[in-house]
């Protein structure tokens, strides 16, 4: 009789696991999407432009692919202005910032979920489905990292600290709390009600 009701209950949660793990791994690649994207934007709305060089280079990288630590050294031509023009301070950042989210196919309307076409194209389609048993569930994601990253560093000396530690545009603390936002966000959604997993594939295609 326990064997019975343990065999009956096994079963179920078998079930409602099944369930969950659909829905988590169609969030997997979700995500990775909405951080990165987040994470960018933040990079690059952050530092502190003077001719926008050191914004202009910000990049993304999936799965350690395009990864490249050369330095753009675009100066003096548009998006990228002129050495010492405090951009930052007098509003002329957007050309850059319009440049490098149109680079990575950054949609600047969309904050929640934040979303980016370069990153969908390399982490999947988060409302991709597949057979699961008698089940539908969801992909993982295609890579397991996506790296934001600058490739002026340290060795730049001042103008790097000027850049990304410029007093309350410190662009690690931003990035971090854009990523924390995403993931808030993605993760209330799961949590309202009791998610099935059409209803998160239903989400999920309407946002990506």
């Amino acid at each position: 009789m326990a064997d019975a009701w343990a065999l009956k209950n096994k079963s179920r949660n078998d079930l409602y696991m099944r369930k969950l793990y659909s829905a988590i791994d169609g969030f997997s690649r979700a995500t990775l999407i909405s951080a990165t994207a987040a994470a960018y934007k933040a990079a690059v709305r952050k530092t502190w432009q003077d001719s926008g060089r050191a914004a202009y280079n910000w990049r993304i990288a999936a799965g350690g692919k395009d990864y490249s630590l050369v330095v753009d050294e675009k100066r003096d031509s548009p998006p990228v202005g002129k050495s010492r023009e405090h951009r930052s301070e007098t509003g002329g950042e957007d050309a850059v910032v319009k440049e490098c989210f149109a680079k990575y196919g950054i949609r600047e309307g969309q904050e929640f979920p934040a979303y980016s076409g370069y990153v969908k194209e390399r982490v999947g389609d988060p409302s991709e489905s597949r057979m699961f048993g008698l089940f539908s569930g969801f992909k993982g994601s295609n890579v397991r990292e996506v790296a934001v990253y600058n490739p002026i560093g340290r060795q730049m000396g001042e103008y790097s600290d000027r850049a990304f530690n410029h007093p309350g545009r410190n662009v690690r603390e931003h990035i971090g709390a854009a990523i924390h936002e995403q993931i808030r966000y993605l993760q209330v959604q799961l949590d309202k009600g009791s998610r099935t997993p059409e209803q998160i594939k239903a989400f999920l295609e309407s946002k990506y």
